[in-house]
């Protein structure tokens, strides 16, 4: 029985002695796989490091950093007849300046024709053109007056190449002074006053005919009213081209309007 518990007694002892020395073996392995050396070129190593500075590890040796490979790196521009454009390297065959641009390698011009109705591109063609009565400015059709050679009328673009003063009328663009009085209604002559002269009067008033006045004539535009006894006629084809012969409310008689 002694024995037996000196057995024990050593066994125990040599058992924590075998694990004192495992623990050891253990620390000096796992400090050694952490701590890689550094090595030089050729030398071994192990995938993630342990080379000098500018060195890699490839097939557990330390090898020389390979340049990453330029895939330009020997290329030959080629631009033929090419006057811009890239030139296959990464660069161009040239530039175009001005309103030009590069069209297939050629510097072609640009036709500026934005917002533009007509008039010069700026390539020597034309942006567009105007109907016969419209006049191109600023490349934009617009009406042009045609009042060469006129005094009044239509300048056919809705305005007036000019008026006439009465009793002048206007009449294929120019002002003229008709003759006579126009039509004057029965009882009345042309001249039977003064002034103005291309009034018609006559004495005495037919009945009914007073001072806030009628329209007569063969046409019914000619104002025919009576003041003083005297019956007066104005012909509202001659007083204004334009003019007829109507009710005026504002001053309650008939009038050319």
């Amino acid at each position: 029985m002694m024995r037996i518990r000196e057995d024990s007694s050593l066994w125990g002892t040599g058992r924590w002695g075998l694990m004192l020395l495992l623990g050891f073996a253990l620390t000096l392995g796992c400090s050694s796989e952490s701590e890689v050396p550094e090595g030089g070129e050729e030398e071994a190593c192990r995938a993630g490091g342990g080379c000098d500075e500018g060195l890699v590890c490839e097939a557990d040796l330390c090898q020389p950093e390979k340049p990453v490979d330029d895939p330009l790196e020997g290329c030959t521009p080629s631009c033929g007849k090419a006057v811009c454009g890239p030139d296959g390297c990464g660069g161009n065959c040239g530039a175009c300046g001005g309103l030009e641009s590069c069209v297939a390698g050629e510097c072609l011009c640009a036709p500026q024709c934005t917002g533009l109705q007509c008039g010069d591109d700026g390539c020597g063609g034309i942006c567009g053109s105007c109907a016969d009565d419209l006049e191109c400015m600023a490349g934009v059709c617009v009406c042009h007056p045609q009042c060469d050679g006129l005094e009044c009328g239509d300048n056919g673009c809705g305005g007036s190449c000019g008026e006439c003063e009465w009793p002048a009328a206007c009449e294929e663009g120019w002002c003229y002074a008709p003759d006579g009085c126009g039509e004057c209604p029965e009882g009345t002559v042309c001249g039977y006053f003064e002034d103005p002269a291309d009034w018609c009067g006559g004495d005495g008033c037919e009945p009914g005919l007073e001072y806030d006045g009628e329209c007569g004539g063969e046409d019914g535009n000619t104002l025919i009213w009576c003041e003083e006894g005297t019956t007066i006629a104005i012909d509202c084809d001659f007083f204004d081209s334009e003019s007829i012969c109507d009710w005026a409310d504002e001053v309650e008689y008939y009038d050319c309007l």
